[in-house]
């Protein structure tokens, strides 16, 4: 091989190809694994085994690192250390798991437990049969040949090892003073599977807003049951149809617009999970505003820094809030006062079992007395994809939260794809579990109202350990959205099996096997459905299935402990893994690089922080992004222009650099792109 040859003689050295490929394969390891520190097996003459270890600089070029691997060989071979003398003394059974060997020098001791034997064969023979673990894999000239463990490898993962250690070579020769952390890795045959960078996702396809689609559900069938409030200790079952849902938001809607309520403008809801909060939602949206949640359990002092943060211009305090944790404190009521300037309070929002919508009494009048002849009206407000519907927080590093600014773009976007994808439907029951004050509440308010479906709401007493496997049993919940911890809260010391779960999603940390199987214990006919997703990219943006335990009794024994993030919420949503030392590159199969979100439904920013949204909203620096404006500006040009277009700042190829690590990973023995898998 050409590449081989001329990397023998850097540096005015002799290096012999096998110490190419030594050196290569530190560089290989050091990038699969993100270690500094790297050892590996491997021998020099004589068939004794040694160690190799050395740091590896990413800075550092290919040929230093080649000289350094020669001398390093070359003195361990003269003063080698028997290897079971080595393991002997340290009291272990490994001191590395990769090794490398020349065909024509193999060790003459097989004591150490490696999970990959690679050799260079520079004339044919038969590898040593006492070497084999699991399995063989051959490649082109110059010969690869690896025996590794199929317990931790399968052959496709191999393969593409093999093929990223040549691609490493080939590449080093041509720049053999190219830092070591650039290198590229990638293969023609990984390019194939792995996201494009420069792929069209279709900036400009707006589905519409979500409070629209759920006004068209109501107009369908008006008397589908949308939200039923469960029975507790204390309260009784409550039901209301979409059509009440829609004319109550209405109401809602029209006070905040004839109060002077703008477009854009956050309206703070003092939250309760129930009814009373999706018709405030609904009501923010129709009227073109952003909605915020406050959490009633949050100390006043954090209240008030959401608030601060936000600046609302008007607050909705939901009845049922107040009786259950009391009215704002003093503390908040000042800071309301001294800070903030509301157009408008409504003091007590409250859906009664009849449908009928009140507000609350100032001065002894209901405040949406003059809304009530308006239910039925639509308040015809226009809004676009780059308006701003949501206003969620995430913890700051010093502790102040920051305001994330959601898009419409996203909140109905994904649903159809879902929809197919997960075979969600209208016959769907969905669960209202998440934190009110946390941005996946959104998901599991507009996803059943997108469908038609139904959204179940269960009591303060329900979310409790076995108490809410028994609930879902009861009330025959289909699809259900979790984190992981509330995953543990429903398993619990559970014993009441709900087998009409037939979709749960995880998302917001780390997901492993135990909690899935634990849940297909109860739940045999369940997909767990693993995502990841951020406040900032709105939506989750990956999912990786795992079958139902009915579907593959075996296929969880066959996973590892962590459940991998997947692969892109349908073919409009990319995870880029980015090389960390040269970022116009993408990662190759198995290296651990940044992630860095791809999407037309990224959130816009953080509220009140342009130099933070800036460096975690970014263009897209591998394609030129006029390319995107002029073909929109093309389809435009040649069709009615869409109302909606008044508020669009037109297509915008952004990345959201999500400060996590992570790798693609292969799936089981087949070449595809499986996912993503985490690295924390």
């Amino acid at each position: 091989m050409a590449a081989l040859q001329q990397l023998q003689n850097l540096e005015n050295h002799k290096h012999s190809s096998f110490v190419v490929l030594l050196t290569a394969l530190v560089v290989l390891t050091s990038r699969l694994t993100g270690d500094e520190d790297i050892a590996l097996g491997s021998s020099y003459g004589h068939g004794f085994p040694f160690v190799l270890r050395t740091a590896v600089d990413a800075k550092e070029s290919f040929t230093q690192l080649l000289v350094r691997v020669a001398k390093i060989s070359s003195e361990y071979a003269s003063d080698a250390v028997p290897m079971e003398k080595l393991l002997d003394g340290l009291g272990t059974s490994s001191l590395y798991r990769i090794e490398l060997y020349s065909f024509s020098d193999p060790p003459t001791t097989t004591l150490n437990a490696t999970d990959l034997t690679i050799y260079y064969v520079e004339k044919s023979g038969d590898i040593p049969q006492s070497k084999g673990i699991g399995g063989t894999v051959h490649d082109q000239v110059p010969e690869l040949r690896a025996v590794y463990n199929q317990r931790f490898f399968a052959s496709s993962r191999i393969s593409t090892i093999l093929s990223q250690l040549l691609q490493l070579v080939l590449n080093a020769s041509s720049s053999p003073q190219e830092c070591i952390g650039t290198i590229d890795l990638m293969t023609e045959a990984q390019r194939m599977v792995l996201p494009d960078p420069r792929k069209d996702l279709h900036w400009s396809h707006f589905i519409g807003p979500i409070h629209d689609i759920f006004a068209a559900n109501a107009h369908r069938y008006p008397e589908r049951l949308c939200v039923k409030e469960t029975m507790s200790n204390s309260t009784p079952q409550r039901e209301f149809t979409y059509r009440q849902i829609d004319e109550a938001s209405n109401i809602v809607a029209h006070h905040l617009i004839q109060s002077g309520i703008q477009r854009g403008e956050v309206v703070m809801v003092y939250a309760h999970r129930g009814v009373d909060l999706v018709v405030a939602v609904l009501g923010a949206l129709k009227a073109g505003a952003t909605f915020s949640v406050l959490d009633p359990l949050y100390p006043p002092d954090r209240q008030t820094i959401y608030l601060d943060v936000a600046k609302p211009r008007a607050l909705i305090n939901l009845e049922k809030a107040t009786l259950e944790a009391g009215e704002l404190t003093n503390h908040v009521r000042s800071f309301i006062r001294d800070n903030l300037h509301l157009r408008t309070e409504i003091p007590a929002l409250v859906i009664k079992d009849d449908g009928t919508l009140h507000g609350g009494t100032i001065e002894g009048r209901d405040v949406l007395q003059d809304q009530q002849a308006s239910r039925t009206m639509p308040t015809n407000v226009v809004v676009g994809p780059d308006d701003i519907p949501t206003l969620s927080f995430t913890s700051g590093s010093e502790g102040i939260p920051k305001g994330v600014r959601g898009r419409h773009f996203s909140l109905a976007y994904y649903f159809p794809w879902m929809a197919q994808r997960f075979n969600l439907g209208e016959n769907d029951r969905f669960t209202m579990l998440s934190g009110i004050a946390h941005d996946p509440i959104q998901r599991d308010i507009f996803t059943p109202l997108f469908l038609g479906a139904q959204l179940l709401v269960p009591s303060r007493d329900d979310i409790q350990n076995e108490k809410l496997a028994e609930w879902m049993q009861t009330y025959g919940a289909t699809i259900t959205h979790l984190t992981p911890a509330m995953g543990q809260i429903l398993l619990g010391n559970a014993i009441a099996e709900f087998p009409q779960l037939h979709h749960a999603f995880f998302v917001g940390d780390i997901l492993i096997k135990r909690d899935c199987k634990s849940l297909q214990r109860l739940a045999p006919n369940v997909r767990v459905v693993n995502m990841y997703g951020t406040t900032e990219t709105q939506r989750a943006v990956s999912y990786y299935e795992i079958p139902s335990f009915n579907d593959d009794s075996t296929y969880l024994d066959n996973m590892k402990d962590v459940i991998p993030a997947g692969k892109g919420m349908s073919e409009d949503v990319q995870l880029l893994v980015i090389n960390r030392a040269d970022p116009t590159k993408v990662c190759g199969i198995g290296e651990i690089g940044e992630i860095y979100v791809r999407a037309g439904g990224l959130a816009e920013g953080y509220l009140g922080l342009p130099e933070l949204t800036n460096k975690k909203f970014v263009l897209n620096w591998f394609i030129d992004a006029q390319k995107w404006i002029m073909e929109d500006n093309e389809k435009v040009a040649t069709s009615e222009k869409e109302p909606w277009r008044e508020h669009y700042k037109g297509p915008r190829d952004r990345l959201y650099r999500s400060g996590d690590l992570g790798r693609y990973t292969p799936s089981g023995g087949e070449s595809a792109l499986g996912g993503l898998l985490f690295h924390r």
